[in-house]
């Protein structure tokens, strides 16, 4: 595993003097990775703006996080995590549907790949299942 640097003549001469010179990656494009790391936490300050009451933000937000740990990314979608979340705190589709900003059937698809991938057999087990996982 190297180090990702962009090609300032300066890191070369401290990687030089650290004896890790074959361990910099210099490229055109290799820092682009570490540059762009932060992003996901600004899409997440994006979307807690959405949130009128500190109230719900507070509630949604400590369900989001449980689900969002527990959950790994390449499991299940942000989109299928955040119906997830909601639907932990009682919402129903349709209300999803109205906070998300998204046609209902794309919210009951996303419950329907929730019952997939959690192997419940209906709405109420997979609401039970996501509470108990908290």
């Amino acid at each position: 595993m190297g180090i990702t640097t962009d090609g300032l003549r300066s890191y070369k001469a401290a990687m030089k003097e650290l004896g890790n010179t074959e361990k910099q990656e210099v490229g055109r494009w290799a820092n682009n990775r570490v540059e762009n790391s932060h992003l996901p936490f600004r899409r997440r300050e994006r979307a807690m703006l959405r949130f009128r009451q500190m109230k719900t933000l507070q509630k949604f937000s400590s369900v989001h996080a449980a689900f969002h740990n527990h959950f790994n990314q390449d499991r299940l979608s942000r989109a299928e995590a955040a119906v997830a979340g909601l639907l932990a705190t009682g919402l129903s589709a349709i209300t999803i549907a109205e906070r998300q900003g998204v046609a209902l059937g794309t919210v009951r698809t996303h419950i329907r790949h929730l019952l997939e991938k959690t192997g419940a057999r209906n709405q109420v087990d997979l609401v039970a299942t996501l509470v108990s996982r908290l």
